[in-house]
């Protein structure tokens, strides 16, 4: 098990659900990446990201804009499960996913989100 896939574990609520997820080292170096490439106030407020920003974003990272065009969603479904999360103390995380996931035939979160997540608190 990696750094990441223990601290995932030791999250309360967390841990029983994430324990068979496998962490993708160069998908969190990705995303570090793109998140760096953002000014402070683009971190707070995602929703000022636009065209010329993303394009900006991408070539600083190192990456295409469709790919921080996914990160930027990815924080947006993110965000609205920890909203979700904050209004009950019973909160199933994966149940608020699933029914939050873009792709409800896909697993419902990536450790890349739980990241993008992480980084922003």
């Amino acid at each position: 098990m990696g750094p990441l896939q223990g601290l995932l574990g030791m999250i309360p609520g967390v841990g029983a659900q994430m324990r068979g997820m496998k962490v993708d080292e160069r998908e969190l170096d990705r995303i570090e990446a793109i998140i760096l490439s953002m000014t402070p106030e683009e971190r707070r407020r995602p929703e000022l990201i636009k065209g010329s920003r993303r394009l900006r974003i991408a070539r600083g990272s190192g990456t295409n804009v469709q790919a921080v065009n996914q990160i930027v969603k990815q924080f947006a479904q993110v965000r609205k499960v920890m909203r979700q999360m904050g209004r009950g103390p019973n909160a199933d995380l994966g149940a608020l996913m699933r029914q939050n996931s873009v792709n409800a035939g896909e697993p419902p979160a990536s450790a890349g989100e739980l990241r993008w997540w992480i980084a922003f608190q």
